[in-house]
């Protein structure tokens, strides 16, 4: 149809020699050239887009589960390959339960969206943030040491608790979390499964010793050992 167009307007038709018949295959091998490659790039597009879903949590915008234990295998192999140091943090909304029996769970929602935004704004590009359960989040920092990490750890606290949250009748209320901290330069994991576990172990000293707070972990057995935390007022302890 196109190129009947263009014979018409400009009256090229009329002359069916050979220059005809080339310029004919000239045009259809172009145009064939042109739709399967226009094809093929709106068809990569949507395939980009699709892979893209399969990874991301769709209420906080960062990565799901399955991505997180993908991405820390990976960074485990790099710290086993170059003795690099890699932090891990793991971080749980307190008495989330209680907000969306209160507030509802639509203010819930609005909750996690912000505390995603609030991680996502205070870690560096390159680490990885992750919604690992309900209302838990996890973040892999290659390259960096435990107290890096921290202190990375405080500043989310910190501004997770400074940062009014509100229900959807207005009503304003506060949100506090509690974190666990685990790094190769303090324990010694022998595979990302147990680096996991030693930082889940860490967190769940935080909630036992009082919540909002952050608890690292130390080496001083294969899952059990002595953490220190930093409550909300600011000390340590042992």
């Amino acid at each position: 149809m196109g190129w009947l167009v263009i014979s018409a307007a400009t009256g090229f038709s009329q002359h069916a020699d050979s220059t005809y018949h080339y310029a004919l295959m000239a045009y259809m091998l172009l145009g064939t050239m042109l739709s399967f490659g226009l094809f093929g790039w709106y068809a990569g597009r949507k395939e980009d887009h699709l892979a893209q879903l399969s990874v991301m949590d769709h209420l906080t915008g960062t990565y799901n589960t399955r991505f997180f234990h993908r991405a820390l295998e990976r960074e485990f192999a790099n710290y086993t390959r170059y003795s690099l140091p890699m932090s891990l943090v793991l971080l749980d909304l307190d008495h989330f339960k209680l907000i969306n029996d209160t507030y509802g769970h639509q203010s819930g929602d609005v909750v996690l969206s912000e505390v995603a935004e609030i991680i996502c704004s205070t870690v560096r590009q390159g680490d990885t943030v992750a919604r690992v359960g309900g209302e838990e989040f996890a973040v892999i920092m290659p390259g960096t040491a435990t107290d890096n990490a921290l202190a990375v750890s405080e500043r989310i606290r910190e501004a997770i608790k400074s940062r009014p949250a509100h229900s959807l009748d207005g009503t304003t209320f506060t949100v506090r979390a509690s974190l666990g901290v685990a790094g190769t330069d303090r324990i010694c994991p022998r595979s990302a499964t147990e680096f996991f576990a030693r930082v889940d172990r860490a967190l769940y000293n935080a909630k036992e010793q009082g919540r909002d707070r952050s608890v690292v972990a130390e080496e001083t057995g294969p899952l059990a050992g002595s953490y220190s935390a930093i409550s909300s007022e600011g000390s340590t302890k042992s």
